[in-house]
């Protein structure tokens, strides 16, 4: 009785051996759920034409062996799967590439995530745009037969952003050709370009380089390759090649360098590249003028006149003999131009007013001097105003006034001193 006993307990222990071995073994063959063909939200039957998105995923690949669950596929852990010839996107993807959407990215089963197909691209701006996929298993949306799936379908306007690209991942294989390729016809390919900003860049001195931003903006689908930007003498580009996503832009700052005083530097710019249409030309306009002088000093200063306390003077060199009548007149700068180096002067009567008409003059030097400025006065006058615009050389210029009467009296004053 006891020997039968003895075995019972014995047969009854192999049976749970095996029992607990079979459940291990059943659990390691389908630890990777999404593998299963089940029916579709809990339908009846066990449809094997109702796929789980990644056994959708390995039929359009022609995998038949093991992998992973979805939020796994290219991951080196030990639950990661990537198929042969695979690599990671790290840009933007394209038609055909893997998408992996993980639980966090939201949206998508929160145990396993989600595994399909870039079906297209759109809204491409940048790190930002929209991608349409195509998988299986996706509740309820367009379900269609592809790979004898019968419920394929695509999930519409899916948005990536810099918040949550981390949260989505995508695969490439240039050389894979799918299954069952039920894909979206892609949109013909558009580049549309066109270019703004102020390229007006006016009177520009010799020796001086503004420079003003000129904006590229690709308005079409899809990535425009600028090859070269031809400019006009005297301006130069710090972009000249590259690539622009589309829906984006970039800027080139256009620099203009007259090298000579040119009435005019216009002409058109040209962007280079692959455009499908679009406006590439924009004008540009400037004018080379002379560098303006560095501001002289005077002595006396703007606004301060000579003295009147001076006396009388007889001229010689080339006025030999002609009395100067000191004591009557003195000069002042009024004003400087340094945009044009223009030194406005004034003569004053240091008393009362003019008795007569006359010619006053402004000599470089003394009052024997170079005639740099001539007027004519009329009696009554208290003052008479006079320009001068010297050579641009650095040094000090002499300037006296002279007056000469209708009675050929000739007055003189003292000097004032420009220094440059």
């Amino acid at each position: 009785m006891i020997k039968k006993f003895i075995k019972s307990i014995f047969f009854t222990f192999l049976i749970s051996i095996t029992f607990t071995s079979c459940i291990k073994e059943t659990k390691s063959e389908t630890e990777f759920e999404q593998e299963k063909f089940t029916p579709e939200n809990g339908g009846p039957g066990g449809n094997s034409g109702h796929c789980q998105c990644v056994a959708y995923v390995k039929r359009q690949l022609g995998i038949t062996t093991s992998t992973a669950n979805a939020k796994n596929w290219g991951l080196s852990t030990p639950d990661g799967y990537t198929p042969p010839g695979y690599t990671l996107v790290s840009g933007t993807p394209q038609q055909q590439d893997i998408v992996v959407i993980t639980p966090e990215f939201g949206g998508v089963d929160q145990i396993y995530g989600h595994i399909g197909f870039v079906n297209t691209v759109s809204n491409i701006n940048g790190s930002n745009f929209n991608i349409n996929i195509i998988s299986s298993n996706y509740n309820g949306i367009s379900l269609f037969t592809s790979c004898n799936c019968n419920n394929v379908n695509t999930q519409h306007n899916v948005s990536v952003n810099s918040n949550n690209r981390s949260k989505i991942r995508f695969y490439r294989n240039t050389s894979q050709i799918l299954n069952c390729p039920d894909f979206t016809t892609p949109p013909t390919p558009t580049r549309i370009i066109s270019l703004s900003g102020n390229m007006s860049y006016g009177n520009v001195a010799i020796g001086t380089t503004p420079s003003k931003p000129l904006t590229i903006t690709n308005n079409g689908n899809s990535t425009l390759s600028v090859s070269s930007i031809s400019l006009p003498n005297g301006y130069t580009s710090d972009y000249n090649s590259g690539t622009i996503p589309a829906g984006s832009s970039t800027t080139a700052n256009i620099t203009f360098t007259p090298q000579n005083t040119v009435t005019n530097y216009n002409g058109t710019l040209t962007v280079n590249s692959n455009s499908t249409s679009g406006t590439n030309t924009i004008q540009l306009t400037g004018s080379g003028v002379s560098n303006p002088p560095p501001a002289p000093t005077f002595s006396p200063a703007i606004g301060t006149a000579t003295g009147c306390s001076f006396g009388n003077i007889v001229g010689s060199g080339n006025c030999a003999g002609s009395t100067y009548l000191g004591n009557t007149i003195r000069l002042k700068v009024s004003g400087y131009n340094q945009s044009t180096n223009t030194i406005n002067f004034v003569i004053e009567k240091c008393s009362g007013t003019f008795s007569n008409n006359g010619t006053a003059y402004i000599k470089e030097g003394n009052y024997c001097g170079i005639q740099r400025a001539q007027a004519n006065y009329n009696i009554g006058a208290s003052s008479i105003n006079l320009s001068v615009t010297p050579q641009l050389a650095a040094g000090s210029y002499t300037y006296t006034a002279v007056i000469v009467s209708a009675t050929t009296d000739k007055f003189y004053t003292l000097s004032i001193i420009v220094q440059y």
